[in-house]
């Protein structure tokens, strides 16, 4: 337990950090300063700060990645909406923390890249098992799904949770993935 709140507090001062400076800048005396960690303890459970940005930023990929493939193996039923509001409820609860590491791109830390690396590959996954041809690229179609669901993340980030927007977003993705003839 006592380790879990350790790596808790070294998570939170290193995102308050960040929403503050550039990664670039934070140094490893900044985060053990913040956390009121000694760097012996912050290197007992990273390696650096890059190995403590990759392990935050993995949390969220491992819910996306859940949470998507569930979402795909529902479009057909309907229950697509109840995810996406889950999804949407688990963001807005920390959505100072996600916001700030939207803004942070750096390889194997970037949670934007990986979220649209999950989103784009399991719609293009589906996409090619559930339609027989297309004249238009399943890469673009693929695109504009991802595109949609970082509109839809990003005002409920900024606006907080919106049933009507969850709603539209919904119907527009029950129509792109059943009704558009491709």
């Amino acid at each position: 337990m006592r380790i879990f709140k350790t790596k808790q507090n070294i998570q939170a001062a290193f995102i308050k950090l960040l929403g503050k400076k550039d990664f670039d800048s934070i140094t490893i005396k900044n985060i053990c300063e913040a956390s009121l960690t000694s760097r012996s303890t912050f290197y007992s459970h990273y390696t650096d700060k890059y190995d403590l940005l990759e392990k935050v930023v993995q949390y969220y990929v491992d819910i996306v990645k859940k949470k998507a493939k569930l979402r795909f193996l529902q479009t057909e039923s309907g229950g697509v909406e109840k995810i996406i509001g889950d999804v949407s409820q688990i963001f807005s609860h920390r959505k100072e923390e996600i916001k700030t590491l939207l803004k942070v791109h750096v390889p194997r830390g970037d949670l934007r890249e990986e979220i649209e690396k999950i989103l784009f590959s399991q719609c293009r996954l589906y996409l090619q098992q559930h339609k027989k041809s297309t004249d238009v690229s399943l890469d673009l179609l693929a695109n504009l799904y991802v595109a949609n669901v970082f509109v839809l993340m990003t005002w409920i980030l900024e606006n907080g949770m919106d049933k009507k927007a969850i709603n539209l977003l919904n119907r527009l993705q029950y129509y792109f993935f059943t009704q558009m003839s491709l």
